[in-house]
């Protein structure tokens, strides 16, 4: 008879915080501080994020907010430093295929302290979650914890069995709290979740359905998230930038477009979000648009771009409108960089030898393709270098290659 009581009280505590409206993710005094750490992730500041994250946690110790985001910083300035935060390196979802080919390279060091704050962030909003079973913030956080670590033990950890334990506990507390509770910020985990979940192969999407019961569904989760972009809080930018990414998957460039705009107009100083608007131009057709952004980002001189990545980019844009000599010439500069980091020269050495074969340059070609394989592997180039080595890259290559940038080859 207690029992019952207790869960009655704690029902109507629950219907009283959602009656007047959807649910808060966080509550009034937290949701700005929240909001300024995703605005200094979002502007690449991660030095800001992360001191905003540790005055959280010194703040309210015993409180998980500050230990959950602190994941959150930790491993988008890790995504940002692989380039892996474009339209045109998810394109075909290959991060959450079985056996992604791209993966960001993170030492040691890095993984363990990934893995130390999410054990904290998970441990912290566990507990926190068991003193407050009545608070819909505790559940959020709990979920937002799991969601981060999920991400990094997937493509930094490379463990599919403890990432899709963790979002899948991500999922089923964020998609009570966004069908049940009407919590808007929490379909954003739900709609990126049913994407990965309908984008996976035959075995793991069987799997997912038998023992979680949902087997995803693109539109689904697209719904999801164009709700949580119009309506959300501290989610809204996550949720245009998994639209876009979905959008230029269905070939709707123009909303891909106007959706990462939004987020480009907010936060100016994101060079990622720059290049992706080329990106989605050259995979639509717009080639001269694209070339023309390309040369906006250059003259705005972003101060942490690495100008080796778009003068590359500017060069590989080229290629596909036929303009050889400017694509050898922009090439060369990206090499020549002195800020050019040694990815992007790799990168740009191993594009640079396609527009050396595509001109009949061979010789030449093959000397930029073995540079790059001296130097360290970066994001599996190697692996096409070697390729273009033993068959030369010529005009049916270059309709399989990928329009949106030098950076993936799709097959």
């Amino acid at each position: 008879m207690i029992r019952m009581i207790l869960e009655l009280l704690v029902a109507l505590s629950l219907y009283a915080q959602t009656a007047g409206g959807p649910a808060k993710p966080l509550p009034d005094d937290l949701l700005p501080r929240v909001s300024s750490v995703i605005d200094a992730v979002y502007r690449l500041d991660y030095v800001r994020a992360e001191q905003q994250c540790r005055q959280l946690i010194d703040d309210a110790p015993q409180n998980p907010t500050g230990y959950v985001y602190l994941l959150r910083v930790y491993w988008s300035e890790q995504l940002s430093q692989a380039r892996l935060l474009s339209a045109e390196r998810v394109i075909s979802m290959d991060l959450f295929s079985q056996k992604p080919k791209f993966r960001p390279i993170v030492s040691p060091q890095v993984l363990e302290r990934l893995s130390r704050t999410a054990s904290m962030a998970v441990a912290k909003s566990a507990e926190w979650a068991k003193q407050n079973p009545s608070d819909l913030s505790a559940r959020f956080l709990l979920g937002t914890a799991y969601e981060f670590k999920a991400t990094y033990q997937f493509t930094a950890a490379h463990s599919l069995a403890d990432s899709t334990a963790s979002a899948n506990r991500a999922y089923k507390i964020h998609h009570e709290l966004a069908q049940k509770y009407q919590m808007v910020d929490a379909g954003v985990t739900e709609g990126v979740y049913s994407i990965v979940a309908d984008s996976l192969d035959w075995f793991p999407k069987l799997v997912g359905w038998f023992l979680f019961g949902t087997r995803g569904n693109l539109n689904e989760g697209r719904l999801a998230l164009e709700t949580a972009a119009e309506r959300g809080t501290i989610g809204v930018p996550d949720a245009r930038l998994a639209l876009a990414i979905i959008y230029t998957r269905q070939k709707r460039f123009d909303d891909a477009k106007a959706r990462l705009q939004e987020l480009l107009r907010d936060y100016p100083e994101n060079y990622l979000v720059h290049l992706d608007i080329a990106s989605v131009d050259l995979l639509a057709g717009r080639p001269a648009q694209a070339i023309q952004t390309y040369r906006d980002i250059l003259s705005r001189n972003y101060s942490q771009l690495d100008r080796g990545v778009a003068l590359t980019r500017l060069g590989v844009a080229s290629r596909f409108v036929g303009h050889m000599q400017e694509s050898e010439r922009w090439l060369r500069e990206a090499i020549q960089d002195s800020g050019a980091s040694g990815g992007s020269r790799s990168v740009a050495r191993v594009e640079l030898g396609k527009t050396l074969d595509l001109e009949g340059q061979r010789e030449s070609a093959v000397e930029q393709y073995r540079a790059a394989l001296r130097a360290p592997d970066f994001l599996a180039l190697h692996e096409d270098a070697e390729r273009l080595i033993k068959n030369p890259y010529d005009v049916n290559a270059l309709r399989l290659d990928n329009a949106a940038g030098g950076l993936v080859t799709l097959k």
